[in-house]
């Protein structure tokens, strides 16, 4: 029994720490969604290599919580090295939790197993945010750049009324009307 109380500690201390990191990557999400809305290059390449140093960080603790699962799966029964009762890469901690006979402890591992995945999708979210951003911004980029050069094939102007008019000289930016 003391075997599952150290074991679901470790657990426990490793997914809060997971959750810290998570928090620090959801606010250099936030702050590149700012930059990028700014056009801070700089800002931006600073935020990406925190967000660089933050995954490193978030993987050791990954390998860490696995590792810290599979002992707690092996404490409550779910996981045996020498039998293999069950493949440990298949083991939830779902089902760790419902194996944990202390209610304290259960209570406590599925709230922080709740707010993880919360964590999760919310970055998730951010960071599908930021690359609707990004390309936004790529595309916008894309025409400024078209805007430069317009191939003599492509020459049209708009009229004072808006309408376009096409014509096969040679076409300056002044001559456009956005």
């Amino acid at each position: 029994m003391e075997a599952v109380h150290i074991a679901a500690e470790d657990l426990c201390a490793n997914i809060s720490k997971s959750l810290g990191l998570i928090g620090e990557l959801t606010n250099i999400s936030k702050d590149k969604e700012a930059f990028l809305t700014k056009c801070d290059i700089e800002g931006l390449r600073n935020a990406t290599e925190k967000e660089e140093e933050i995954v490193a960080a978030l993987n050791r603790t990954e390998k860490d919580r696995k590792i810290c699962a599979d002992v707690l799966s092996q404490a409550v029964g779910l996981f045996d090295k020498d039998n293999k009762k069950k493949d440990s890469n298949n083991i939830t901690l779902r089902d760790i939790i419902e194996k944990i006979t202390d209610k304290k402890m259960r209570e406590r591992l599925s709230v922080l197993r709740k707010e993880l995945i919360e964590a999760a999708d919310h970055l998730s979210v951010l960071n599908d945010r930021l690359g609707q951003l990004l390309q936004l911004q790529i595309g916008l980029t894309d025409y400024m750049i078209n805007l430069l050069y317009i191939p003599k094939s492509r020459n049209h102007s708009y009229n004072i009324q808006g309408i376009r008019r096409d014509e096969t000289r040679d076409l300056s930016l002044l001559d456009l009307h956005i």
